[in-house]
């Protein structure tokens, strides 16, 4: 999908794809005209000048005159590239007849006039690129984008070098455009630059969800186990346990040094006022975060 998006910014209109085809057609009649007629003749033993007088010229003429009629920028670049093919094919037959005869003064015709006339076509394929270029940068974007939410939707993570690999990028360019694409509100989700991921915002939710019905269910769980369980870095991880006890889905309390995060029913603890991990004598004002000042766990209440 991403290679036949970014392949269609080359798609011309349809009406200058039938120039184009007649192009074709038209170079490949008379190609296979003189071709008869050489093979006919077993005298004529120059038939290059004749594919270059003959057979290119009018493909490369349509060509030409597709280009003006085209609007799209991919199109117009990709037909005057063949145009400038065409040019060269003529040349190169110029070329090779007047190596079988350097007296006829056909390289000299050709540095004349040929040489110009291509370095006249490939000055106006640099304009045409040049104006391209910023459409195909936004196509590519687009493309890249498209891809990026097709993996995230399909996956809800993904490995950055998954994405590296699929969008032909490095993993440090992927993390720039993700981070742009979130900066930009064109992508709902969250780097993991830890962990090297990155996750839907749906992948998040189940993942959280996930997180407080095993705290709640085992009522004490490493941080490590949970982490590896998860997927998820020990700073994500972290993250979310301030998010949870912010939301007023997670209570209990984290030893960070230990790596264990324990469930506990509030009102023990409020009524208490009693540090449910050391004993210690707590301040309980309400509900909200509070450090111990004795073992230094931390209580979501």
């Amino acid at each position: 999908m991403f290679w036949k998006r970014l392949t269609s910014f080359f798609i011309p209109s349809p009406g200058t794809l039938t120039l184009a085809w007649a192009a074709l057609i038209i170079s490949l009649l008379l190609s296979l005209t003189i071709t008869v007629i050489t093979l006919s003749e077993p005298g004529f033993s120059n038939p290059a000048i004749l594919y270059s007088l003959v057979a290119f010229p009018p493909a490369a003429l349509l060509l030409g005159v597709a280009c003006l009629v085209e609007r799209r920028p991919g199109a117009r670049f990709l037909f005057w590239t063949f145009v400038l093919g065409m040019g060269l094919l003529s040349t190169g037959g110029f070329l090779l007849d007047g190596s079988r005869d350097s007296a006829s003064g056909t390289l000299l015709l050709t540095a004349s006039c040929c040489l110009p006339s291509l370095i006249g076509l490939g000055l106006i394929l640099v304009f045409l690129g040049w104006k391209a270029y910023p459409a195909f940068q936004q196509t590519l974007r687009a493309a890249r984008l498209q891809r990026v939410l097709e993996i995230i939707q399909a996956r809800g993570e993904a490995p950055l070098q998954d994405l590296a690999a699929e969008l032909s990028m490095s993993a440090g360019q992927v993390e720039k455009l993700i981070r742009a694409l979130i900066a930009d509100g064109e992508l709902m989700a969250y780097l993991d630059l830890e962990q090297q991921r990155v996750y839907s915002a749906a992948a998040l939710n189940e993942k959280q969800r996930r997180l407080l019905a095993m705290v709640n269910i085992q009522g004490k769980a490493g941080l490590d186990a949970l982490a590896m369980d998860l997927n998820v870095s020990r700073t994500l991880l972290r993250q979310w346990i301030y998010a949870l006890a912010q939301r007023g889905q997670l209570h209990g309390f984290v030893d960070w040094a230990a790596g264990t995060v324990y469930s506990q029913v509030v009102e023990q603890v409020l009524a208490q006022n009693l540090c449910p991990h050391c004993g210690g004598q707590l301040d309980v004002a309400g509900k909200g975060l509070i450090e111990c000042a004795n073992c230094g766990v931390e209580m979501f209440l």
